[in-house]
């Protein structure tokens, strides 16, 4: 949210690439990790270029806090809608 409020696009999208590692971390999977690791840079770029979504990020505040109460239904129930919204995002 810092990164928004001061305007930075590329701020932002470093925000929402370190907290996907992080979850993907968490996850233990490393395959997705590795997966990760390979397509964040570019995924960066194209964020960074963007106006920042703060839908995208209140919804990651959400998720955490659901990961954090360790529910993984409703985790599982709120991660599609964040999902779709990225997907749609233009």
């Amino acid at each position: 949210q810092g990164a928004i409020r001061k305007g930075s696009a590329f701020l932002a999208a470093q925000a929402d690439m370190d907290f996907h590692r992080a979850i993907y971390l968490a996850s233990g999977n490393r395959t997705l990790l590795d997966i990760w690791d390979k397509m964040s840079r570019k995924i960066l770029i194209a964020v960074g270029l963007r106006v920042p979504n703060t839908k995208v990020y209140e919804d990651h505040e959400k998720l955490l806090s659901i990961l954090k109460s360790n529910d993984s239904v409703k985790f599982k129930e709120a991660l599609l809608p964040h999902v779709q919204e990225c997907l749609t995002v233009e």
